[in-house]
């Protein structure tokens, strides 16, 4: 955990240096154009920074469609009890991708995206039994959520150059698990491996996030994310390798909790 945290807050900084750089770049009013603007008291003349007063920075196009691609990194932390009640706690981490539309009325600006992770996480165990036997679980977990979010958005600055957004979310969750048992004592030996059938259940929550806009094309968005998860249960398993029974049973369900880092390209 301490490790996805480091990662989480290195890549952070490392993409709010990119905005800052990105920002300090955009062309300012020059002191002259000022100067004359003020002697005429025409303001329409006036030089001034759009990034910092333009009111649809966060709108690629004025008018007509705003479409929008996020790319970044996700991190899920969980719970899993088993039907047998063993509970193990797990930090998945991997690649989000996010397609969406922003769109304004009279309410607000609001977003409508559908957004997918690829998460995995490895465990490995080590049982050692009093004959002095030990058994060995090598499993990996691969976590796919297919959602879709709506969210309302909240400036926090006139121009919107940051902005929170409240996201319900709601969509599918797909877990699939494959497993490596090695088994020695003095007078027996095997190894197996199994693959669990593809857990598909559905997925209800809401979310959190800061957006901050580098200019009308791109964006950062930092977010958290509450996410429930019905129970999975594997009907049966496929074995691959070895003795080892083909059956992972059932996960009851899930309180999940998603941290997301991303930047994002508005078109």
């Amino acid at each position: 955990m301490k490790t996805t945290a480091r990662l989480i807050i290195f890549l952070f900084a490392l993409l709010l240096a990119c905005a800052a750089a990105l920002a300090q770049s955009a062309p300012r009013a020059s002191r002259t154009s000022r100067k004359t603007a003020r002697d005429y008291q025409d303001y329409s003349a006036m030089s001034i920074d759009t990034a910092s007063t333009d009111p649809s920075l966060v709108m690629s196009r004025p008018d007509g469609l705003n479409f929008y691609l996020e790319g970044g990194l996700a991190c899920l932390n969980t719970k899993m009890t088993w039907e047998n009640g063993y509970s193990e706690r797990h930090n998945f981490c991997g690649p989000a991708l996010a397609f969406g539309w922003r769109f304004k009325n009279k309410k607000g600006m609001k977003k409508l995206q559908f957004d997918v992770s690829l998460l995995t996480v490895a465990r490995k165990n080590t049982y050692i039994f009093e004959d002095s036997s030990t058994l060995t679980s090598d499993a990996t977990f691969r976590a796919v959520p297919v959602l879709l979010t709506y969210s309302y958005c909240i400036p926090l600055t006139a121009n919107r150059r940051w902005e929170m957004r409240f996201s319900p979310t709601a969509g599918i969750y797909t877990l699939r698990i494959h497993e490596t048992r090695s088994y020695w004592s003095d007078s027996n030996a095997w190894n197996s491996s199994m693959t669990s059938q593809l857990g598909l259940d559905g997925a209800i929550g809401a979310g959190i996030g800061v957006t901050g806009q580098i200019n009308k094309f791109f964006y950062l968005d930092f977010g958290y994310r509450f996410l429930w998860v019905s129970p999975i249960n594997f009907a049966e398993s496929y074995v691959d390798v070895g003795p080892l029974a083909g059956y992972f049973g059932s996960i009851d369900g899930q309180f999940t909790h998603t941290l997301t880092l991303s930047l994002g390209w508005k078109f």
